[in-house]
């Protein structure tokens, strides 16, 4: 059994990252500071399967300690990044074997004095309704959270200022959520509802008396029930990516033009070289932002670059800071319009919000920007 952690001076947080393919693992390098050098040197004397294989037996291992990180209210928590060696088709090939390499990552956090931790990427996805984890809080007593009501929450108020920025209006427009059916999906669907004037909800297995259809219809003027995203994604002006899928499906040829995607899937479901087939179309990276803590480790200088990070690291970072002690986002259903105001209200009290517009992670310029305003504006002429 673990041992149990007193949450009474709640101050060290721990996120489990894993790559998201063996090129963004080489990109982030970094990761293995002061050997990054040698980790990317090594990285590339083999061949990409053999460097999967040995990664993924890699035991849970931590890659970043930042003490005292202060938040602009002069909070200060510990931070722990641990790397976790799962990649995301693992989830789908052998769930048994993903879930074990999670578990055993968590424990390790729990070592390291972790009282908050958060599941990022696939690894909540691994965890989702699964007992052991409630075992687990119920042995140490800790915070674990997967980050999803920030990352909705973000993912909600980016859709809403593209939208003002590029003059989409919502009550005449119509939304595609893709994933509708997730956490994430749901809640951003419900909620966005009640400012579109129609609301398309695609997933493979979505039926007209789910939960979500029977909330979204309450607000939009009418909700539609699709299982094909090509078929969603064409007649609608706004888009929300929210699967767990791990390739990228979105055909440029299939989007409408003047039309804005909201990508808060990792991996991406938007490919790199989307926007050089549509100018068209403003996408952007859903779900992340900005960060104001002070720290003057070169590391989480690295991790930070733009001043931006995922929210749901975000999340788990402004619970430590607030010591509080409240279950936010693990199960499914847990995500409610509540919990969404107040990690908000939180996020903002510790310098969190949403990042600047990026795409793939590189943000968009102020001309960029310009740009798209100026060409969507000129649709109307």
């Amino acid at each position: 059994m673990n041992k149990r952690i007193d949450t009474e001076d709640l101050k060290n947080v721990a996120f489990i990252l894993h790559p998201i393919n063996i090129d963004e693992f080489k990109k982030k390098a970094f990761f293995y500071a002061p050997f990054e050098v040698l980790v990317a040197w090594l990285l590339n004397q083999f061949s990409p399967k053999v460097v999967k294989n040995f990664f993924s037996k890699l035991p849970p291992h931590s890659f970043m300690s930042i003490h005292n990180l202060k938040s602009p209210s002069n909070l200060m928590i510990d931070v722990q990044g641990i790397m976790c060696g799962l990649f995301p088709e693992e989830v789908v090939v052998n769930k048994e074997a993903a879930l074990k390499k999670v578990l055993d990552a968590i424990n390790y956090a729990v070592r390291k004095d972790a009282q908050v931790v958060v599941l990022a990427g696939f690894t909540s996805i691994v965890c989702s309704n699964e007992q052991c984890i409630e075992s687990i809080v119920r042995d140490t007593n800790i915070i674990i959270t997967s980050g999803n009501t920030f990352t909705a929450a973000l993912a909600i108020d980016g859709i809403l200022k593209s939208a003002e920025l590029l003059q989409i209006n919502p009550s005449k427009s119509t939304l595609a959520v893709i994933g509708a059916t997730g956490d994430i999906g749901s809640i951003c669907a419900k909620v966005l509802s009640k400012r579109f004037r129609n609301v398309i909800l695609c997933s493979r297995n979505i039926q007209n008396d789910d939960l979500i259809v029977k909330e979204t219809s309450v607000f939009a003027n009418k909700v539609i029930i699709e299982n094909n995203f090509s078929d969603a994604v064409k007649n609608s002006e706004v888009i929300l990516l929210a699967t767990s899928s791990f390739i990228s499906f979105i055909s440029s040829a299939d989007v409408k033009p003047y039309s804005i995607i909201c990508d808060v899937s990792l991996p991406h479901n938007v490919d790199h070289d989307f926007l050089e087939k549509r100018r068209d179309v403003f996408v952007f990276d859903g779900g992340r932002s900005m960060i104001n803590c002070d720290s003057q480790d070169k590391k989480w200088a690295n991790f930070v670059k733009n001043n931006s990070i995922y929210g749901c690291i975000a999340e788990g970072l402004i619970l430590g800071f607030e010591k509080e002690y409240k279950k936010f986002s693990i199960n499914r259903g847990d995500i409610t319009e509540d919990n969404i105001c107040k990690i908000l209200s939180l996020g903002e009290k510790n310098g969190f919000g949403l990042a600047d517009f990026s795409f793939h992670e590189i943000p968009y310029k102020q001309e960029d920007l310009k740009m798209y305003r100026d060409l969507f504006i000129s649709r109307h002429c």
